[in-house]
């Protein structure tokens, strides 16, 4: 959903017609008509449905149009410069999976108001200023996934969410990796774009089969890999 919902909605679907793609409209629907279908189908289709809102710029996403969704579980917000109401996304009762892509500036403390706390399933899809605080994660203690795909404050706080199998992170020099050493669930571990010279500081972790980094710059020592003992799988590219 690109843009705010308006009080009467097309429904249809697109027909290839010589050379192009036309879109055809076979109704026209209310708002609230609109918003029930939405909800039946993720009522319907549960985890097998992502609902998606991205980018709204003239006016921003106005998140209390979740209070008609209650159904959702796994929901995408990004390239969104402003987000109202982020609060309404922290009350979903069922919300499992959510990825998060700011663009521009937001409030630091928005992850504590998107509820990011009880997700079983969290990516942060962007860096913004000021820099989000990223403390709400590690009191996620059912959160199995995380893909941190952006930057924060108080990254060390993820070692708190003890639940991680799968870690997915841009790392910096700014930070130290030694909060991952606390995470002895981890079975999957990912370094995506970011720098750093060492992963030394990543003691063992006995749970650990896949470690891949995917152009990480300054990349120069990964340690004695039989610190995890049970790793299947190394993957290196895009590598300087």
């Amino acid at each position: 959903i690109r843009r705010p919902i308006p009080e009467r909605v097309p429904i249809g679907r697109f027909e290839k017609r010589g050379d192009g793609v036309e879109e055809v409209v076979d109704e026209v629907v209310s708002r609230s008509e609109y918003l029930h279908l939405i909800q039946r189908a993720c009522a319907e289709l549960g985890d097998g449905l992502r609902v998606r809102f991205f980018d709204h710029f003239e006016v921003g996403f106005d998140a209390s149009v979740l209070d008609h969704l209650d159904e959702i579980r796994c929901l995408s917000i990004d390239g969104m410069k402003q987000v109202h109401n982020p609060q309404e996304v922290g009350r979903l009762p069922k919300l499992t999976d959510l990825l998060f892509g700011p663009w521009g500036k937001h409030n630091p403390d928005v992850l504590a108001a998107l509820g990011v706390q009880r997700l079983e399933h969290f990516t942060l899809a962007g860096t913004i200023t000021p820099p989000i605080d990223l403390s709400p994660i590690g009191e996620a203690h059912s959160l199995r996934t995380l893909r941190l795909l952006g930057r924060g404050k108080n990254t060390e706080s993820i070692g708190g969410c003890t639940s991680l199998t799968e870690l997915a992170i841009d790392p910096s020099p700014k930070f130290s990796l030694d909060f991952i050493n606390r995470l002895a669930s981890l079975e999957t571990l990912k370094f995506v774009l970011g720098k750093t010279t060492s992963i030394c500081a990543i003691g063992p972790l006995p749970a650990l089969t896949d470690l891949s980094f995917f152009e990480v710059r300054l990349l120069e020592d990964l340690g004695d890999l039989q610190r995890f003992p049970r790793l299947r799988r190394l993957q290196l590219s895009d590598q300087p």
